[in-house]
């Protein structure tokens, strides 16, 4: 984790993974009481294996399957890599995340935020990338601007947030880009503070980039 100039940049290479019998896992927890978003997981499931996910009530989650496919207890069938899970409880509980592959391995990513809406739900959507080239909202669901890109080599684009905190969490899930003058690749992840306008230009094909006002 590298602190600087209203940032904090949580690169891929100096990010610990603990790894299990069952799944390898690595966390980063935003620990500002006034941001939104607290945690965020990835998490690479072994064949055939299950991941127990504990939250906190008043919560949003929202889990992107990356690669492969998963079964939960909570939906009666299986959500391959173009679909996402997104829970509104309202009280703690624990969510079981099984890999329904047999032989291959299973890579998710999990977001945690508070929320204080008190309505419960859980709905499963598909994660579309109609376009190349623009941001598309990742989900209508969610109670804050989030957005994912697949983006070609050289390509621009600038983004006017809508909140009044003014900050960004964004990762990198392939390719390489400057990221309001930052450098960032693959699964680098930073927290951008005091922005008006977020800009960022794909340095490599197929740049695929989330990223959430937080």
């Amino acid at each position: 984790m590298l602190t600087k100039n209203n940032s904090t940049i949580f690169n891929s290479n100096t990010r610990s993974w603990d790894k299990t019998d069952f799944f390898i896992i690595n966390e980063i927890e935003l620990p500002d009481e006034g941001l939104k978003l607290k945690k965020v997981t990835e998490i690479i499931i072994n064949e055939g294996q299950t991941f127990y996910l504990d939250y906190e009530a008043n919560s949003q989650i929202v889990v992107i399957v990356l690669y492969g496919k998963i079964i939960t207890d909570s939906l009666p069938y299986e959500i391959p890599s173009d679909q996402m899970i997104i829970l509104n409880p309202t009280q703690k509980d624990r969510l079981k995340i099984k890999n329904g592959f047999q032989d291959e391995c299973a890579d998710i990513i999990i977001f945690e935020i508070d929320n204080q809406n008190n309505e419960s739900f859980i709905c499963l959507e598909d994660l579309n990338i109609k376009k190349k080239n623009e941001l598309i909202p990742l989900s209508g669901s969610l109670n804050f601007p989030a957005f994912i890109g697949l983006y070609d080599g050289r390509k621009k684009q600038k983004y006017e947030l809508k909140q009044e905190n003014k900050s960004i969490f964004g990762i990198v899930i392939n390719g390489a880009c400057e990221f309001q003058d930052r450098l960032m690749e693959t699964r680098d992840a930073i927290l951008l503070y005091d922005l008006d306008t977020l800009e960022f230009e794909a340095l490599s094909e197929n740049l695929l980039i989330i990223f959430l006002e937080v």
